[in-house]
């Protein structure tokens, strides 16, 4: 049998470690229920959550299409000679400026000239005599029969004559418009059948630029539409308008072929460069944009979420157009309003905003 006092040593013991617990228990709640106090905002039961706003302002918003091109010459031919010959003399210099009427070749035309001064001596003949026979068959002096045999010859030598001319013409090539003559195809001397390419010749004080347009666009392209042209290596665009839309569209590609004229001033652009066309459909002087990554979308819907003095408030807007890594809101936002930009997927209507640090306007 165990001593009374064992009895009371162990109901104090276990009477002490109960305190214990109850006081570790309390200091627990307690510390819990400080730090808690501590992060929770008055009257919210969520933190803030920092996010990037941009305040909206009206600025100009483009709606433009784009198109690869090609540079072409304003006028360019290929000179080809109209007659055989040999080449006698050459009246430029390979990459020359020439202006329109230039001789640029000279075929040997010798016995040509020597045919053409005998029928013009006979032509000198004949017309002496029409013109003496006209005066006495006026007169009643000669027959008309012989008066009309002096005509007939008159006409015959007036027309070879001038056949001849005709001849002695094409052995002379002369530049069609004023231009710069690119590398010759033949030298002094050299033989040259009719047809045979000797030179090409190109207007570049102006260049077009040929590019295809998707059917889908036809109706908003016209004539005098101005378009950008960017062309490497040149960092700034050229500035152009549209003058010719063909009226019949590829059937493979569903696309009309489109031109349009640039002044080439110091000619820097040549024929056949590569480049890229962007045609301007619409300009609005008063849009508003925000970026792209800004939008939540929802099937067909759109939102963004605001800054609502200070709580995020989502607000449905319908978008236009999209430029660049921006898009056009083309309702339910006005100047002034603050656009959620980053931080979005944190977010919930009512949530408190708090903004980040380089926030601003596009």
């Amino acid at each position: 049998m165990k001593p009374r006092w064992y009895s009371g040593n162990r109901f104090f013991a276990w009477s002490l470690l109960l305190i214990v617990f109850i006081a570790a228990g309390v200091g627990i709640y307690r510390a819990f229920w400080n730090t808690g106090s501590e992060r929770q905002t008055p009257g919210s039961s969520r933190p803030p959550v920092t996010v990037e706003i941009l305040t909206v302002t009206p600025q100009v918003v483009e709606n433009t299409v784009s198109a690869v091109g090609t540079v072409l010459a304003n006028e360019s031919v290929t000179i080809k000679p109209e007659v055989a010959g040999k080449i006698s003399r050459i009246g430029f210099q390979e990459g020359m400026l020439v202006e329109q009427g230039t001789t640029l070749f000279t075929l040997d035309a010798a016995l040509l000239e020597a045919e053409y001064q005998e029928v013009k001596a006979n032509y000198d003949f004949a017309s002496n005599q029409y013109q003496r026979s006209a005066k006495l068959e006026k007169d009643g002096v000669i027959p008309s029969e012989e008066f009309d045999e002096r005509l007939r010859a008159y006409l015959n030598a007036k027309a070879r004559l001038n056949t001849l001319a005709t001849r002695l013409q094409k052995h002379t090539i002369q530049a069609p418009f004023r231009g710069r003559v690119g590398s010759r195809n033949v030298s002094m001397g050299d033989y040259v059948a009719a047809g045979e390419p000797l030179v090409t010749i190109d207007d570049l004080t102006t260049v077009k630029i040929e590019f295809s347009i998707p059917q889908r666009f036809a109706e908003k392209i016209e004539p005098r539409q101005p378009v950008r042209v960017a062309v490497e290596p040149f960092p700034d665009p050229f500035q152009g308008s549209i003058y010719l839309i063909d009226p019949q569209f590829d059937p493979e590609s569903r696309s009309a072929r489109v031109r349009a004229t640039i002044v080439n001033v110091g000619e820097v652009l040549k024929p056949g460069m590569f480049c890229t066309v962007t045609v301007m459909l619409a300009r609005r002087e008063n849009g508003l944009t925000v970026p792209a990554e800004a939008i939540l979308s929802r099937g067909e819907q759109h939102f963004l979420f605001m800054d609502k003095e200070g709580r995020a408030s989502m607000q449905k807007v319908r978008l236009g157009t999209f430029t660049g890594s921006s898009v056009e809101i083309i309702d339910g936002l006005k100047p002034g309003d603050r656009v959620v930009t980053a931080g979005m997927q944190k977010l919930s209507p009512g949530t408190p905003l708090r903004e980040a640090e380089g926030g601003g306007s596009p």
